[in-house]
């Protein structure tokens, strides 16, 4: 299968290249069921061999596992920074999800990769959603206790947002208001640095 074919070749440095192979795979991801596609299908969208590809990511699931880390970049550069706010942890947690929201509203397509990636056991993608739960357990108090915490909130989140891309009679700013009373609840009395009842 492909999206969209190239049929001229550039020359390019193997970084360029790299990134133009990660780019036409994250394209046929989005765009297909992510457990049927292939090598094949994501060489023909770079306009490269299926052996180049092989070369610079050695099976699907590290290439899936770059593919995701791409796609929840930007996302978690800012929950990151809303982690870092000065304000209650109240208010970071409704600032988190609503970013999360408005990406999944951005980015539908992004969302079934997402599920694919949860249900995956490769050790790449595991590597890759441990250190986000890492990044954004160490934001926290870094116990172990909130780290198991931040894992179920991610998971949580993040499925509950595929479930309302399939099914969007629940508006938006609901799905804010129920998920951001889940994170407190799930977080709340782990924190040292909580303050007062969580308020929307």
């Amino acid at each position: 299968m492909v999206v969209r074919g190239r049929k001229i070749r550039k020359r390019l440095s193997p970084e360029q290249r790299r990134e133009e192979i990660l780019f036409a795979a994250h394209q046929v991801f989005v765009a297909c069921d992510p457990a049927t596609v292939t090598f094949e299908d994501i060489a023909a969208q770079a306009g490269v061999s299926r052996a180049l590809v092989y070369n610079y990511f050695g099976d699907k699931g590290t290439l899936l596992a770059e593919v995701y880390q791409h796609a929840v970049a930007e996302l978690d550069e800012q929950l990151l920074s809303d982690l870092a706010e000065a304000q209650p942890m109240a208010l970071r947690l409704h600032h988190i999800v609503a970013h999360y929201v408005a990406f999944a509203e951005a980015r539908a397509g992004i969302w079934h990769i997402l599920g694919h990636v949860a249900a995956t056991q490769h050790p790449a993608t595991l590597a890759v959603r441990r250190a986000r739960i890492d990044a954004f357990a160490a934001a926290l108090d870094d116990t172990p206790a909130t780290r198991v915490a931040t894992a179920g909130l991610i998971g949580m989140v993040e499925e509950a947002l595929s479930q309302w891309l399939l099914h969007p009679e629940v508006t938006s700013a609901e799905l804010l208001e129920v998920l951001s009373r889940q994170a407190w609840a799930g977080l709340a009395g782990l924190l040292d640095n909580r303050v007062g009842e969580y308020v929307s």
